[in-house]
């Protein structure tokens, strides 16, 4: 048996989400205010629905009560509070999930009872686990590899690798910090008229 899972919000980001879980697990739909972002998920074959994300009307005519999990991922965590409270009290939908966007509030939305994910630490999780982990892969199953930059070729200056994968194709970038550093340095000293070594 499939469960029937609600995307709440999010724009872009709830739009994506919403697509990779239809691709993994089917049964999904998207919901938000946003009408680019509700017609890029029909263009992807995601159900979705524009709807006003606050207005207990609006949600009820897109048929929210009917999700088993709902997940609010606004990027604004008032939206997300307002919204859990309704798709909990109003809406009675049994298992509820919110982005917390501002590691502050976490405690709030845990008060209410609901699953809390808070995007700065999974974000740093996801990060860190990309350029520790040699043996991270990617969603679509590729490993990432970790870039250097080196200095004479023998040993890699501190440079950050890094793979984002979420539902773009920018993979493995280098960032020499070092160099970064004193070659920005130098720009903002040339900008006031002396050089910063």
């Amino acid at each position: 048996m499939s469960t029937q899972t609600l995307i709440v919000g999010g724009g872009h980001v709830g739009r994506l989400l919403a697509g990779q879980m239809d691709e993994r697990r089917g049964t999904v739909r998207f919901v938000d205010d946003s009408e680019t972002a509700v017609r890029r998920a029909r263009e992807n074959g995601v159900p979705a629905r524009e709807a006003t994300l606050t207005s207990l009307r609006s949600l009820d005519e897109v048929g929210v009560g009917d999700a088993e999990t709902a997940i609010a991922v606004s990027l604004e965590d008032s939206v997300n509070m307002l919204v859990v409270q309704l798709l909990r009290c109003q809406f009675g939908v049994p298992r509820v999930i919110v982005l917390v966007n501002d590691p502050r509030n976490r405690d709030a939305f845990d008060e209410l009872g609901v699953e809390s994910i808070c995007a700065s630490t999974a974000i740093t999780g996801a990060v860190l686990r990309t350029t520790l982990d040699p043996d991270t892969e990617t969603s679509d199953g590729s490993p990432v590899e970790p870039m250097f930059d080196t200095n004479d070729g023998s040993e890699p200056d501190r440079s950050v690798a890094r793979s984002f994968d979420l539902g773009s194709r920018l993979r493995s970038e280098t960032l020499g910090t070092d160099r970064f550093a004193k070659s920005a340095r130098n720009r903002i000293a040339r900008l006031g008229g002396r050089r910063s070594n």
